[in-house]
């Protein structure tokens, strides 16, 4: 194994190369003005992919090695997420995926409207002294309604696709002439014949005549098709005497389908060093760098405006599904190295005048929001605190670190076809602390030092070091206080503008809880009333159910106002459907029209249920008003309080049980075989995973 720290303490690793290097000096015009643009994000796409991370990637990538040469290689460089939506979402508001709930792709897919109304693109526009032409190319996959749309988030045009996969090539029974593509049914790799995917082409235009989106059905290679696009917009934007351009050029290469040009597939046809599957991959990621390439191609002369006076941008949004993670460990959907550092390098040569170098501390793609407002000349109060503008610290005029701490929180869905383990780290740029809870409620703890040459190997995990104990706990502090700001925050008020959000952006809907989750949802009984409240009526039934996720030790937090005579509270560590019927198992705490306060477990079979704790007198509970409940659970201690609305604790109950260690969070109207209906409000829900 070895230890050797794969960086120095210095701040810039300059690569030798970088003397071969042509870079345009900077000119007083150059160095004045707002630049263009290039904002490009591979789908996918591993840490030992390309020569920007790997000197022994598959691929040779020697445009995408080009842009590092010309510019700065961010050796930690971080995306927010290990998926792809909400790492996107990240990209676009500059903050974390966790400010919206979106710690998954089924949250940040089920809830896109929980995306803030800005963007990148319309800050860019808001800047009065400088007027920024917008375009987005390619991966959308934030949004398919057209109020979550590019355009509606400041963009002049889009083609691309509007939501997160798509064939290359059109499925209409005609074989493209150059296709070559993996058969996952038969593992093998076919030419020649019309594309069999499971994935339809699905490729849209904006039409501003009428303001809607157009079907396109293109016959090229989609990346190729994008890249023209691309190319014929940067040679007709962006020069000397024109406006500037923000390109967001979002390829969805080299994720599935793995389909790609013959041409770029024959020179791995006959290795046996891979996989059918993977000679497909490497050829598309080899068809990716000449796509890149043509991109960069398109500004011209290195000793022209438009090169010199371009920042370009290129990362991957999430770890490999299929490709090399390189020297790190795991993939998408973890957030162990693998899964969320990427490919990260940008130029812009009128300004990065110190081309071929490496910049080592550890930064995240929710910086380029303030990096890109910054260079475009914007003074204005940025709308998050996660975002850090790196070109001081680039060109050397800041010291220190962009970021004391960066942070993680993903949940592995069901709803993608993963384990529901729910994975939390935090890293200080040298260790890195996470922790995983499986759904069978076991929990682990690793601690790594991350800048080892092979970080976070099996013997590497430094948890148990006593050497390192303040250092552990100074991450976990941290982590928690992070988390205490991202809470799971439900309160039905779908402010989506943005505007006025402190960072956490509280009075703001999560949409961590998919609302109905029982077979006849959507229940018309149940809605948002006039005071922003979730009010309906029922039995016995979850009316909102915290989407797929799994909590052990937590704090929980609900207002529940009776609006008639009945019972309802909160459930927690609550299992999905029970015997096929639509009762849970788990625990409930619930107030009773009158006056009782009672915590209950609900046994296996979910129709019954054994109180733990009760009040029962001394205790008034009317209708119409409201009640805040508050949860902790850690490990067996169990403990609900009940305040009135003037916060005021009104009863304290508390026991100890195991027979449930973890699960869903949800709203409950009635108990256990409850008879009668119940009409209930419910308020202010956070959920705090400890």
């Amino acid at each position: 194994m070895n230890k050797k720290q794969y960086y120095t303490a210095a701040k810039y690793t300059f690569v030798a190369a970088a003397a071969a290097v042509a870079v345009g000096m900077s000119h007083p015009k150059e160095a004045e003005a707002a630049p263009n643009v290039i904002m490009i994000y591979a789908d996918d796409l591993g840490y030992g992919d390309t020569r920007l991370t790997n000197s022994t990637s598959i691929p040779t990538t020697p445009n995408l090695a080009s842009i590092a040469a010309n510019g700065i290689n961010f050796s930690e460089g971080y995306v927010a997420s290990p998926v792809c939506s909400a790492s996107r979402a990240a990209l676009m508001s500059g903050r974390y995926p966790a400010r919206f709930g979106f710690d998954s792709n089924f949250l940040a897919r089920t809830y896109d409207d929980r995306n803030p109304s800005y963007s990148i693109a319309s800050l860019l526009k808001n800047i009065s002294s400088v007027n920024y032409k917008t375009m987005m190319i390619g991966k959308w996959d934030l949004g398919n309604a057209n109020a979550q749309m590019p355009v509606a988030r400041g963009f002049d045009g889009f083609y691309g696709i509007p939501g997160g996969i798509s064939s290359y090539y059109p499925t209409n029974g005609t074989a493209p002439s150059d296709a070559t593509f993996w058969q996952k049914s038969t593992n093998t790799v076919v030419t020649s014949q019309a594309v069999d995917s499971d994935q339809t082409q699905n490729v849209k235009e904006y039409d501003a005549g009428t303001g809607t989106y157009v079907k396109r059905t293109p016959t090229n290679y989609l990346t190729d098709v994008f890249t023209d696009k691309a190319v014929d917009y940067i040679q007709n934007n962006g020069g000397a005497a024109q406006d500037p351009f923000f390109l967001y050029l979002a390829f969805n290469s080299p994720h599935v389908p793995m389909q790609v040009p013959s041409s770029y597939y024959t020179p791995y046809a006959s290795r046996t060093d891979l996989t059918n599957q993977q000679k497909v991959y490497n050829a598309m990621v080899d068809n990716l760098d000449h796509n890149v390439g043509e991109v960069l191609n398109a500004l011209g002369s290195h000793s022209g405006y438009k090169w010199n006076n371009t920042m370009v941008v290129f990362v991957s949004d999430n770890g490999p599904e299929i490709g090399s993670a390189g020297r790190l460990q795991g993939g998408k959907h973890d957030v162990f190295e693998g899964g969320i550092r990427e490919p990260f390098a940008i130029q812009w040569p009128s300004q990065y005048t110190n081309a071929g170098s490496t910049y080592s501390k550890m930064v995240g793609t929710q910086d380029l929001l303030a990096t890109i407002l910054r260079a475009a000349g914007s003074t204005a109060t940025l709308p998050t605190q996660a975002s850090t503008d790196l070109s001081p610290f680039v060109k050397g005029t800041s010291s220190g670190d962009p970021h004391d701490y960066l942070y993680w929180r993903y949940i592995n869905e069901d709803g993608e076809g993963q384990t529901d383990q729910v994975q939390l780290a935090v890293s200080n740029g040298t260790y890195k602390y996470i922790r995983t809870v499986d759904p069978d409620t076991t929990v682990n703890e690793y601690l790594y030092d991350v800048t080892e040459v092979n970080p976070e190997e099996v013997g590497d995990n430094l948890i148990g070091n006593g050497g390192l104990t303040a250092t552990k706990n100074a991450l976990i502090a941290a982590l928690n206080d992070w988390n205490a700001n991202n809470p799971l925050r439900e309160d039905f008020n779908d402010d989506l503008s943005g505007a006025g959000d402190t960072d956490p952006p509280y009075g703001y809907a999560q949409g961590w809880f998919a609302y109905n989750k029982d077979a006849d949802s959507p229940n018309p009984d149940w809605s948002v009333n006039s005071a922003n409240q979730w009010e309906g009526t029922g039995k016995g039934g979850i009316r909102s159910v915290q989407a797929g996720s799994y909590f052990t030790n937590f704090t929980y937090d609900a207002d529940v106002m009776l609006k008639t005579s009945g019972k309802s509270g909160v459930i927690f560590r609550s299992s999905d459907h029970a015997n096929g019927s639509f009762m849970f198992k788990g625990y409930l705490a619930q107030i009773e029209y009158g006056g009782a306060f009672r915590l209950i477990r609900m046994d296996a079979n979910g129709t019954s249920g054994t109180i733990l704790a009760e009040k029962t007198s001394g205790l008034t509970i009317n209708t119409n008003e409201m009640y805040h409940i508050q949860i902790e659970a850690n490990g067996s201690a169990l403990s609900a309080t009940l305040k009135n609305d003037a916060g005021t604790t009104i009863a304290t109950l508390s026991a100890t049980d195991s027979t449930y260690s973890g699960g869903l969070v949800g709203l409950r109207v009635g108990s256990p075989n409850s008879t009668t209906n119940a009409t209930t409000a419910f308020d202010n829900i956070v959920v705090l995973p400890q």
